[in-house]
């Protein structure tokens, strides 16, 4: 039996939180594969194109399409690059702070260490 009465509320609510995290990071996973896939189409459906340099200022609508679309792509993968380093930072640290107070190789509380504001 646990001797703080919070605990039980904390968990509950930690573990509809994750479901939620969970299911926000499946969307943007899905969202992203498919921007990739999608612009990735539009670039190699369009890489040989009839240039239609008639248009306003004498540029070609598609090669300006295809070049946003080119830029959309370098954009998301820096993005997910440096996210995918920040998160391995951020669980390389969190990792270190957990057994922060282990590295002797007793944890405080089996020493029965009192610790007070």
């Amino acid at each position: 039996m646990c001797c703080n009465p919070f605990l039980d509320v904390q968990t509950r609510k930690d573990g509809k939180r994750m479901k939620a995290l969970r299911a926000i990071a499946f969307v943007v996973c899905v969202l992203y594969i498919t921007m990739s896939f999608l612009s990735f189409a539009f670039i190699w459906t369009h890489e040989n194109h009839d240039h239609d340099h008639d248009g306003p200022d004498g540029a070609c609508a598609t090669c300006m399409h295809v070049v946003a679309a080119q830029n959309l792509l370098k954009t998301i993968s820096t993005l997910a690059f440096t996210l995918g380093i920040a998160l391995s930072l951020r669980l390389i640290i969190s990792a270190l702070c957990r057994y922060w107070y282990t590295l002797a190789g007793v944890p405080l509380v089996i020493r029965k260490v009192r610790m007070n504001n």
